[in-house]
């Protein structure tokens, strides 16, 4: 069996590296506290190496207005992470991930304090992937010319009304009614959506984030930070960019204060779609 290694950001100590970030060639993560939270984040991120190109990557999103958010979104992490061993195969990481999808919920309602999280999860075997989310953390896929292929629909009504076309992309992200959240872990009713498994070109791009990151950048100017270049770089665009528009909400254009987490994911590949070492 192959071996497997758990990095995890959460409110607990024992949790959050220091920095709260990781580089790789092909994956990096931010992980940042709202402007004035004295560095406290109720977002949560994972990654799980699974084996050689196989990762599973999560963002978790604990609702701000309700008690232990922090919380909330680390018992998801926590309930990935415990299952990194029966998640190295694919043909039954699917049944596994919506095991851990379903435990987190039970356990945050169990505590009876109206608690809920998001959460948007990628399981990628090489060439491969798959998504799995709930609420409105997102996740998307960009090609290097910056071809968007791929995007999750939030659980939201602003969600939807972009996807059937009801919205455009500016009117969604000023919404008065874009904080609304149909479904989330801990509440009752909780919708999961699951992705076809679908495969990378050479030189696409995933990324995976809170609403920190997506209230704050339209799809276009995340698309466009993305495409190309460093993922690091990239990385650090998309940080800054998002954190100068937390600052100025009252500017025109999307603005909102509020912890942010993502995860880029490039694929090693080649031009004819083969994996690399």
């Amino acid at each position: 069996m192959s071996s497997t290694h758990i990095h995890r950001w959460t409110h607990r100590a024992e949790d959050t590296q220091s920095p709260p970030e990781t580089d790789s060639p092909s994956i990096v993560l931010r992980y940042r506290g709202r402007p004035g939270a004295d560095g406290k984040c109720e977002d949560a991120a994972l990654v799980l190496e699974l084996g050689p190109h196989s990762y599973l990557l999560a963002v978790a999103d604990g609702m701000g207005s309700g008690a232990r958010a922090d919380d909330a979104s680390a018992a998801i992490v926590e309930c990935l992470a415990k299952r990194a061993s029966s998640l190295v195969d694919e043909s039954t990481s699917r049944l596994e991930i919506l095991n851990a999808i379903e435990e987190a919920s039970e356990q945050i309602r169990g505590w009876g304090v109206g608690a809920a999280t998001t959460v948007v999860i990628a399981r990628v075997d090489g060439e491969a992937y798959r998504t799995y989310h709930v609420g409105d953390s997102e996740a998307l896929v960009t090609g290097q010319r910056g071809k968007l292929k791929w995007q999750t629909v939030s659980h939201s009504p602003v969600g939807y009304a972009q996807a059937s076309g009801l919205l455009d992309a500016h009117d969604a992200m000023v919404h008065e009614e874009r904080h609304l959240v149909n479904s989330m872990l801990g509440m009752e009713g909780m919708r999961v959506d699951v992705g076809e498994r679908r495969h990378f070109a050479a030189r696409d791009t995933l990324v995976l984030g809170s609403d920190g990151l997506f209230d704050n950048l339209e799809v276009s100017e995340i698309v466009e930070l993305i495409r190309r270049g460093p993922l690091k770089r990239a990385a650090d665009s998309l940080l800054t960019s998002s954190l100068q528009r937390m600052n100025r909400p009252e500017a025109e254009g999307p603005g909102k204060p509020d912890d942010i987490a993502f995860i880029l994911y490039r694929p090693k590949l080649t031009p004819s779609g083969s994996q690399t070492k």
